[in-house]
């Protein structure tokens, strides 16, 4: 199988374990279709930007390719939290059968700590 190929499968499994894992864990919002595209376009943006600066790096500045991706990996890594973070798991996304918006914070912080007041949730899971 070519390798570009297997890029796309990796990126793909990567992408369907990431919207698992952040939906329950990281931001415990339900599943629906309008969080699974803002997902898409999270993703693909990423996709994309990582092309980008790496092409930028590696062609145009002439940085090596394992220096430029040591760049690009932690900033779009952290770009596309920020983003999924904000517009994908926002409280304006989840809605409740009846079609009001359901207010609700993530669970945990940026850096991964329980945020005040949701500790009990989380235990309880």
């Amino acid at each position: 199988m070519p390798t570009g190929s297997l890029g796309g499968i990796g990126f793909a499994a990567g992408a369907i374990n990431g919207y698992l894992l952040n939906r329950r864990w990281t931001f415990g919002s339900p599943d629906s279709w309008r969080t699974r595209i803002r997902y898409v376009v999270v993703q693909l943006g990423g996709l994309f930007g990582s092309a980008g600066l790496l092409w930028v790096f590696v062609s145009s500045l002439s940085i090596g390719r394992v220096a430029a991706y040591g760049v690009v990996i932690p900033v779009i890594t952290i770009a596309t939290f920020l983003v999924n973070r904000n517009w994908t798991y926002s409280a304006g996304n989840v809605v409740h059968a009846d079609g009001l918006p359901q207010a609700r914070e993530p669970r945990v912080t940026l850096a991964g700590h329980p945020r005040p007041g949701n500790s009990e949730r989380m235990t309880q899971r």
